[in-house]
């Protein structure tokens, strides 16, 4: 993945007991060669970020939950064979307002 300074990237449970929280969003301050500095003082290697954080603007609809999005959302492969209606209700129900969710 590409990174930048103040691109927000999300923590995955495998970090958990490195300092790195499942599901909490963490800014890039600044990157170098070797390290990228996280906003709250965390520094990681390069290998430790891909690890253990992924872009954040992509998520799955199981680790959504329990999150909730201000901004616009919009709601991916809606068509495909294993989606239900739980996917649908899990996907809607993190939207703050209505009028900024699309489904393709």
């Amino acid at each position: 993945m590409w990174v930048w300074p103040g691109i927000e990237l999300l923590g995955c449970c495998a970090a958990e007991k490195r300092g790195i929280r499942n599901g909490v969003l963490y800014t890039i301050e600044s990157w170098g060669d070797e390290r990228i500095n996280l906003a709250g003082g965390l520094s990681l290697t390069h290998e430790q970020a891909k690890a253990w954080l992924r872009l954040s603007f992509a998520q799955t609809y199981a680790s959504c939950q329990g999150t909730e999005f201000a901004g616009s959302l919009r709601l991916h492969d809606t068509d495909s064979a294993h989606f239900s209606r739980r996917h649908l209700f899990v996907g809607l129900s993190r939207a703050k307002d209505m009028s900024l969710v699309s489904v393709v």
